[in-house]
C-alpha cells in the first residue's frame, strides 16, 4: 500500500470529471491527470516511501514524462536509491526549467548545456548525469515530445557503453560504488587508446589489442594500481561476452601482474652486483666475517649468476 501522506488524490476541479494524484519527488511536488499517471505514480511512491521527503508546490514542463520515466527504471529493474537519485535529477531540472520559462521542445544543447553548468554550480557532478539526460530524451523522443533534431547530447562515442558497463557491474554483479568507480578510469582508457574517437567496434578486439595496452599502461602504474586494471578489464571482457559483442574469451588473454611478496625484487644478480655486494661485509668484525663467508659460498655454488631469493 502507498503511504498516505506521500501521493493522495484530490479534486482541483469540482466540476471537472477527473481527478488529480499528488506525488512527492525530491524536492518539488507534482501534479499528474490520473491518466498520465496510471503505473509510473504507484512507482514513483514505491521508490519514495518512507524517505521523508520534504514537498513543495511546484511543477513544470517534465511533469508529463517523469511517472513515465520512473515507469522505466522499475521495469529495467533499477535499485531504490538509483531510482531516487535519477528521479531527484528530474526533479531539480524540471523546477529550473520552470524558473526560465522553457517547455519540453526548448530542450535543445545550448539548454542542456545551460542547465548543466547551473547544476554543477550548485551540485557535485555526477557520473551518470550524461546517462539520466540520455533516457530523459530518448524518452521524450519516444512519445513525440520531442523532436528528433531538436537535442543531440553533447557526448563521447563511449559514453553508453561506459554507463551500461557501469549498470551491470552494480545491479548484475552487486559492485559496491566505491569498485565501479575504480574499475571506470582502466575502461575508458582502453576504449580511448583503441577505438579514438570512433564508436567501439568490439568485434575487432584481439588478444594483442588488451596485451599491448597493459604492456603500455603498467610501468605507468604501482603494482596495486596495476593489479585493479587488470582485474577492471577482465570483468569488462566479461561484459562484453555476456553482451555478446564479443565471441572470444578475452578475460582469459588479460595477463596477470606481480604483486605478491618480493614480486618486485630481481631475479638474479650479476658478477659485478655480487662483488658490491661482498664489499659491504665488514670483515674486520665476526659477524662481517660470517655474512662475507655466506655469501662468497653462495656466489660460488650458484651455477650461473646468484638468484637474490636465495
Amino acid at each position: 500500500m502507498p503511504s498516505p501522506g506521500l501521493c493522495r488524490s484530490h479534486d482541483l476541479n469540482p466540476r471537472a470529471n477527473h481527478r488529480f494524484s499528488s506525488c512527492k519527488l525530491g524536492i518539488v511536488f507534482y501534479v499528474f491527470s490520473q491518466e498520465t499517471l496510471f503505473k509510473g505514480g504507484d512507482i514513483m511512491t514505491k521508490f519514495f516511501a518512507g524517505s521523508g521527503i520534504a514537498q513543495s508546490p511546484e511543477q513544470g514542463p517534465l511533469d508529463v514524462i517523469i511517472p513515465t520515466y520512473a515507469a522505466f527504471l522499475s521495469q529495467q529493474g533499477y535499485s531504490k536509491l538509483s531510482a531516487r537519485q535519477q528521479l531527484r535529477f528530474l526533479a531539480d531540472m524540471n523546477r529550473w526549467l520552470r524558473q526560465k520559462r522553457l517547455q519540453v521542445t526548448d530542450l535543445s544543447e545550448p539548454t542542456i548545456k545551460r542547465y548543466m553548468r547551473s547544476r554543477h554550480g550548485r551540485l557535485r557532478p555526477r557520473r551518470d548525469d550524461a546517462a539520466i539526460l540520455n533516457r530523459l530524451v530518448h524518452l521524450l523522443h519516444t512519445h513525440g515530445l520531442l523532436p528528433q533534431k531538436a537535442t543531440r547530447l553533447p557526448d563521447n562515442p563511449h559514453q553508453y557503453i561506459d554507463n551500461d558497463f557501469d549498470h551491470y557491474l552494480s545491479e548484475d554483479r552487486g559492485l559496491c560504488l566505491a569498485t565501479r568507480i575504480n574499475y571506470r578510469p582502466f575502461i575508458q582508457k582502453f576504449l580511448s587508446a583503441r577505438f579514438g574517437n570512433k564508436p567501439a567496434r568490439f568485434a575487432e578486439l584481439n588478444a594483442s589489442d588488451v596485451t599491448r595496452f597493459i604492456r603500455n599502461q603498467a610501468p605507468r602504474l604501482n603494482p596495486k594500481c596495476a593489479g585493479l586494471m587488470v582485474t577492471a578489464l577482465r570483468s569488462f571482457f566479461r561484459y562484453l561476452r555476456h553482451r555478446g559483442d564479443i565471441t572470444v574469451d578475452l578475460a582469459a588473454c588479460v595477463p596477470a601482474i606481480a604483486n605478491w611478496q618480493f614480486s618486485t625484487l630481481p631475479k638474479f644478480l650479476q658478477p659485478d652486483q655480487v662483488q658490491q655486494v661482498l664489499s659491504r661485509c665488514d670483515r674486520r668484525t665476526a659477524q662481517g666475517r660470517r655474512d662475507y663467508a655466506i655469501l662468497l659460498l653462495l656466489a660460488r655454488l650458484a651455477c650461473g649468476p646468484v638468484k637474490s631469493s636465495a
